[in-house]
């Protein structure tokens, strides 16, 4: 299985792709996600929003698998999220407090 984050902070894709060497990290979604099996997208991602490109691929690739990563509250997005069986992952800790130790 092959994993692909996108983010558009450096310093979290260089924190994820240290501690989980099988993901590779992007800073835009505009790559080719063809040979990926799971998607991580960070749901503020700059001037886009997460939410809308993972819509985006599983209109595309229904058989992705795609997880949107969040410090947010996304209650107001359950409809959307449940409806494009999408999952999504809190962030319980501030990414950059990670690199730290």
């Amino acid at each position: 299985m092959k994993a692909a984050l996108i983010d558009d902070n450096e310093s979290h894709r260089a924190i994820m792709s240290a501690m989980f060497s099988c993901i590779d990290t992007y800073p835009s979604h505009t790559i080719d996600l063809s040979s990926y099996d799971i998607i991580f997208i960070d749901y503020m991602l700059g001037e886009i929003n997460g939410l809308f490109v993972a819509r985006e691929i599983q209109r595309k690739r229904p058989e992705k698998k795609i997880y949107i990563l969040t410090g947010y509250d996304l209650s107001c997005e359950f409809d959307v999220i449940h409806k494009n069986d999408i999952a999504s992952i809190r962030k319980a800790l501030e990414i950059d407090s990670l690199s730290n130790h």
